[in-house]
């Protein structure tokens, strides 16, 4: 995933902005996932995880959610996962299921940042 920098005005500073605009609840909700995301504006950025930064009740919920489907995802048979689930296969294959957890928590929070930002509901694909 790539995200580019416009007239020296970061990502980051950008989603600030837009939660300033939002109504108090959308915007406390972005704080939370907004300072879950390690964000490192670069032209390219390689999404490295959650930090410690943020309320530390919503990533410890989404790290726990993540762990336990990691757990069941890596008991399952190759052919009855999906897309995700061969993706988090994958990921603990390499980095062990911990890692995998987080990762998979990481991934979580963006969508959940998306949903929330975007004002529009989840669609499977």
């Amino acid at each position: 995933m790539t995200v580019h920098s416009n007239d020296g005005v970061s990502w980051l500073t950008k989603l600030e902005r837009i939660s300033k605009k939002s109504a108090d609840n959308k915007q406390r909700v972005f704080n939370n996932l907004g300072h879950l995301l390690n964000v490192d504006m670069l032209k390219e950025q390689f999404l490295l995880g959650i930090t410690k930064r943020g309320d530390g009740y919503l990533r410890g919920i989404l790290i726990h959610g993540a762990r336990s489907v990691a757990y069941r995802v890596q008991k399952l048979p190759d052919e009855q996962c999906n897309g995700l689930q061969r993706w988090l296969k994958g990921v603990i294959a390499r980095s062990g299921i911990t890692k995998a957890a987080v990762a998979l928590a990481n991934k979580n929070a963006r969508i959940a940042w998306a949903l929330v930002n975007q004002q529009s509901s989840y669609e499977v694909r």
